[in-house]
């Protein structure tokens, strides 16, 4: 997707927004990973498309010939951000110019695709919300790697991008963190995918 996904739309999917900063075209935020991985399989179905998750309770696993919508793995995020370039940022070397972060954001998120995209014509991915992916937080490989599949499992899932809420450093491309789960932050929402 070119942006988050927005109150908009996860309103239309689940039927509900537990976002704190209102507004439709908002990314959608306060919402767990399970959340993401639910509505990534939600909007599948509506869409006629075969779900990529098999979610029974706490356990995910992935459906890999299934046709729908995912969230990106933490490489497949990391390319789509920088989008063939090298910046320090998705989009640029200077935050404000390119994203909502703490110091221009006035303690709220904003709605999505008002800063310029990346090259590839993708928004906020640098500021706004912090963005929920695939993978378990563990420490990467030291060698280079081609489109590498993280851990089978952790304890932490990753999220990427930086946020409404934090410094400029959190928005940097190549920084990482990782939450439980269960975690629902004002400030961590989600963007999907499908594989081409």
């Amino acid at each position: 997707m070119s942006t988050p996904v927005t109150q908009r739309l996860y309103e239309a999917l689940i039927a509900q927004n537990p976002s704190g900063c209102k507004g439709a075209k908002c990314p959608v935020e306060r919402l767990s990973w399970f959340a993401a991985a639910r509505c990534a399989n939600t909007l599948s179905i509506a869409q006629g498309l075969h779900p990529v998750y098999a979610i029974n309770g706490d356990q995910v696993s992935i459906q890999r010939r299934a046709n729908g919508w995912h969230l990106p793995t933490e490489a497949q995020w990391e390319d789509a951000a920088r989008a063939g370039g090298h910046s320090k940022y998705s989009g640029g070397e200077v935050l404000k110019d390119i994203g909502w972060y703490v110091e221009n954001s006035r303690g709220k998120s904003h709605p999505v695709g008002k800063k310029p995209p990346n090259a590839w014509g993708l928004y906020d991915m640098s500021g706004n919300v912090y963005e929920w992916v695939w993978d378990w937080l563990k420490q990467l490989p030291s060698t280079p790697q081609q489109d590498p599949r993280g851990p089978e499992s952790g304890y932490e899932r990753v999220y990427r991008g930086g946020s409404w809420n934090a410094d400029s450093s959190s928005a940097q491309i190549m920084m990482r963190k990782g939450g439980t789960p269960h975690i629902r932050g004002n400030d961590l929402g989600f963007r999907l995918c499908r594989s081409a």
